[in-house]
């Protein structure tokens, strides 16, 4: 069942020029900041540099947080109670997108996780099913989170023909499979993938698989389920690359483990990764896959500096989007995702016993540095929903309709919300 949210479709746009104004400002604030922060030699650690997380991007989310507040107090157009509702919503959304992000980029980077979740779900779209991912307080279509330049646009029709084996095999707990192999990425950041992930989608739930299969192996992989539908033989790297990502795979009565199990039979191993951590067994990806459900807890003080990155947000007045917001934030963030690295087993010697809340009066500690440089140095490829400012236009919102009162799962395309109920639309500002 998709989980409740605030009431958007209260939220009315009434000034879509000046949201788009003032997100275009707010950004310009933010680049302006980070750029004086990779500037410093003091505060560019943390921004962590290099190594996938993107912390001016989770800035970003605040910052389009902020222009939709900004707007709806220049509309003049609701009363005091409203405005709070809004400006609760709006922070709601950023600050879930961060937490969502820094959990993901937790089990990714630094667990090395050989199952990761994938928060996605089937939802009905223009009257048909859909593929979608949950992102903060929103459900975007699964399409639209993928970079277009990636593998010359390999990767955005892999996802398109494995969502569309999956909106045709709904029945028999069906999984569709596809693989992103090692190698090429087509793109500048980052050029190459160090392993192979397997993408397991289903209908209420899908899973990424972290193995070290190469080409050879992953076309053993899938023709194993779906008999001769790949063949990479005398192909260059980057042609066996499109020829493996083409192939999505129906398998229906299919559990995740039954996935797992066949990656073991093709590897003819029990190890199925070596990565930082060493020989990766398929004992401990079967350990991830049935505990994958379980909340991930970064550690007492990681936790600590999440539970006061909320309580600063919560008491932020966002209609003032200042340089000195933009700093606290980055600057907060970005001693979460150091404080991860530093609690990891190996470097556990170098915390620092007085934890201090960062702010942009806190240069970065030695320690701070150090983990800077060490998660550069760390394996693996950036996880997260978006790296680009704006985020997909298309998107799935449970809420009360104010107009006949149902809870829906309204869609937003277009500027505009649209309740599946009564049929009728606001104006939406995305």
């Amino acid at each position: 069942m998709t989980p409740e949210v605030n009431n958007p479709l209260d939220v009315v746009s009434y000034n879509v020029v000046s949201y788009t104004e003032l997100q275009e400002q707010n950004y310009h604030i933010v680049d302006k900041v980070v750029g004086d922060l990779q500037n410093s030699p003091d505060y560019s650690a943390y921004l962590v540099p290099g190594t996938g997380f993107y912390v001016r991007e989770q800035v970003y989310a605040f910052a389009n947080a902020a222009a939709h507040i900004q707007s709806e107090n220049q509309s003049s157009q609701h009363d005091e109670e409203t405005l709070n509702k809004i400006n609760k919503i709006w922070k709601k959304d950023a600050l879930g997108k961060t937490i969502q992000d820094i959990r993901s980029f937790y089990q990714e980077f630094i667990e090395y996780r050989l199952a990761l979740p994938i928060p996605t779900a089937i939802r009905q779209w223009n009257g048909a099913p859909r593929l979608f991912a949950r992102y903060g307080e929103s459900w975007v279509l699964y399409e639209d989170i993928v970079d277009e330049e990636e593998r010359e646009g390999a990767a955005l029709s892999a996802i398109r023909n494995a969502e569309r084996a999956l909106v045709e095999n709904l029945d028999n707990n069906t999984k569709v499979i596809m693989v992103s192999p090692m190698g090429w990425t087509g793109l500048a950041d980052p050029p190459r993938h160090d392993i192979s992930q397997i993408y397991i989608y289903g209908q209420d739930e899908s899973l990424t698989l972290r193995v070290g299969m190469s080409h050879k192996e992953v076309e053993s992989f899938l023709n194993s389920f779906a008999g001769k539908q790949v063949s990479i033989e005398g192909l260059s790297e980057k042609q066996r690359i499109k020829e493996i990502m083409n192939v999505a795979v129906a398998v229906p009565n299919c559990e995740f483990l039954d996935i797992a199990q066949k990656v073991g039979q093709v590897m003819q191993s029990e190890i199925v990764l070596e990565d930082d951590l060493g020989e990766r067994k398929l004992s401990e990806m079967f350990s991830a896959i049935n505990n994958r459900e379980k909340t991930t807890v970064l550690g007492s003080r990681v936790e600590y500096l999440i539970e006061k990155l909320e309580e600063y947000v919560n008491s932020l007045n966002m209609n003032d989007f200042s340089e000195s917001v933009v700093a606290n934030l980055a600057v907060k963030i970005g001693q979460i995702v150091l404080e991860i690295e530093l609690a990891d087993g190996k470097y556990k010697d170098n915390l620092h016993d007085n934890l201090k809340v960062a702010s942009a009066s806190l240069p970065a500690t030695d320690n701070y540095k150090l983990a800077a440089v060490r998660l550069t140095q760390r394996t693996g490829c950036s996880h997260g929903v978006s790296k680009k400012k704006s985020k997909a236009e298309t998107k799935i919102l449970c809420c009360n309709c104010p107009f006949c009162g149902a809870f829906v799962e309204a869609v937003i395309k277009n500027g505009l919300i649209h309740c599946p109920s009564c049929g009728r639309s606001r104006a939406w500002k995305n």
